[in-house]
């Protein structure tokens, strides 16, 4: 399901790349176009809170969560800047390059390894283009990286039995102080769904697969729901700023039955995840595609040639630097275990294991 939204937002860019302006003032202005394209991102980022709730499950500590996202976001993030950087825009610059390499835009755009802040031009790169980004698609990487802090304060906050409850408090209090930022900031219209709105609630819909997550067993997975949570899905995400806003609930119920149903995977699938490479290269190859045809290809042929190429950089991004540093794993529970026996965590540790002895069968 990550692969398949994945690919779907690449098509959609496709058809920004291609087609401009044009772009947004047809497809994202008819409903129905435009509850498709808004739903993807949500999506993807119930999709991902829901998965990522079950590894903030097996932390013992905030420590090692935080450092599974890291090893697990920054490495592949940082080659793609760097590619971009130092191989894609030397070579469709209109800069030379001596020009091109001390611009302060250049060193702007590196600054996008940390995730924050994200820059989308280089020096002389697209300059003519109908867009002229260099990955579009990072401006979601700064609200990704607050939906993991803002899960990794909850974890803190969290006590022992009281897990689920803080959770779901702490993301109502996120939706309302998001809901009322909002408010404030567009003079209670909700009318900026590319900007802040829309980051506002990938994050809400993040806390929403969390919290589908961990409150499973009291949803339950039916088929009427499910059809229901899509029909309200397009009807919010379709029509008016402040239903878009509302539409994330009944979608993220939607991805989560969709992502149970589990059909069987095919062999690709089992053997490398492809869906991060291909939403982090997807743009930049896209829009490289376009420049080397003389600027101009109709958006599903910016698609159709472009897919082998990004699902090759995908496949190279996840054998040579996702996996590696997924086997860093080691050294996180490395760093877990030291951080657990420095003193206060060592008390908090063995105060923990004697609540659970008081309460458990053999004690009573």
């Amino acid at each position: 399901m990550r692969l398949l939204l994945a690919l779907f937002v690449m098509f959609a860019h496709a058809a920004h790349i291609s087609l401009g302006k044009e772009f947004n003032e047809t497809l994202w202005h008819q409903p129905l176009t435009r509850a498709v394209l808004s739903a993807a991102l949500p999506m993807f980022f119930t999709l991902s809170g829901f998965l990522v709730a079950a590894s903030m499950q097996r932390s013992r500590t905030v420590v090692k969560f935080l450092g599974l996202r890291f090893i697990r976001i920054y490495p592949a993030l940082a080659v793609d800047i760097l590619f971009t950087a130092l191989i894609l825009g030397p070579l469709v610059t209109t800069l030379p390059m001596g020009q091109y390499f001390t611009d302060p835009l250049f060193f702007s755009y590196l600054k996008n390894i940390v995730g924050h802040d994200i820059v989308f031009l280089l020096p002389g790169v697209f300059e003519d283009a109908n867009s002229h980004y260099v990955n579009l698609q990072l401006w979601t990487i700064p609200f990704e990286l607050a939906c993991y802090v803002i899960l990794g304060v909850l974890m803190v906050c969290s006590f022992r039995g009281r897990f689920r409850t803080v959770m779901l408090l702490g993301s109502l209090a996120y939706f309302a102080i998001a809901l009322a930022m909002t408010g404030l900031a567009s003079g209670w219209t909700f009318a900026d769904w590319d900007g802040a709105v829309g980051g506002r609630m990938l994050v809400v819909s993040f806390l929403l697969g969390v919290n589908i997550y961990l409150w499973r067993e009291e949803i339950p997975a039916s088929p009427g729901l499910a059809v229901a949570a899509l029909i309200v899905t397009g009807l919010a995400l379709g029509f008016g700023p402040f239903n878009r806003i509302l539409g994330v609930f009944p979608a993220a119920i939607f991805t989560i039955y969709l992502g149970i149903a589990n059909p069987r995977r095919i062999a690709l699938l089992k053997s490398a995840d492809l869906s991060y490479g291909i939403f982090l290269y997807h743009f930049a190859i896209m829009q490289a595609v376009v420049y080397f045809a003389g600027g101009s290809l109709p958006f599903l042929w910016t698609f159709l040639i472009s897919l082998p190429i990004v699902i090759g950089f995908a496949a190279l991004s996840w054998n040579f630097v996702e996996k590696p540093a997924l086997s860093l794993r080691s050294k996180v529970d490395q760093l877990e275990r030291w951080w657990m026996t420095t003193s206060p965590h060592k008390l908090a540790v063995r105060a923990e294991e004697l609540a659970t002895a008081r309460t458990s069968p053999q004690t009573a």
